[in-house]
């Protein structure tokens, strides 16, 4: 099954991740699409949010399966292999943002 068809299949309304909904918080989907992404500053963000959105303090949420999926499904697409940068885990802080 193509990638894009495994996020389409998927209820993501019904699957929440660690913050849930909100307008600053990046939905799974968007972060699934964005690993394909050729800019490596994008990937990284990407992978970053999904660590600590999607899989955030060891939790499986109901969102991990389907994104996990995703991931197995992109392994072999060129795009994966593009070398992404370190990034810093974000994380709740004082000030209330998923993204402090």
């Amino acid at each position: 099954m193509r990638p894009e068809d495994l996020v389409a299949k998927t209820d993501w309304t019904a699957v929440d991740h660690a913050y849930g909904p909100g307008p600053e918080v990046p939905q799974t989907p968007d972060i699934l699409a964005a690993l394909l992404s050729r800019d490596a500053a994008v990937q990284a963000r990407a992978l970053s949010d999904l660590y600590v959105l999607v899989h955030h303090q060891d939790t499986v949420y109901p969102a991990t399966p389907p994104a996990m999926e995703f991931v197995v499904a992109i392994l072999d697409d060129p795009r994966t292999l593009t070398p992404v940068p370190p990034h810093s885990r974000r994380r709740t802080g004082a000030c209330g943002s998923w993204r402090c």
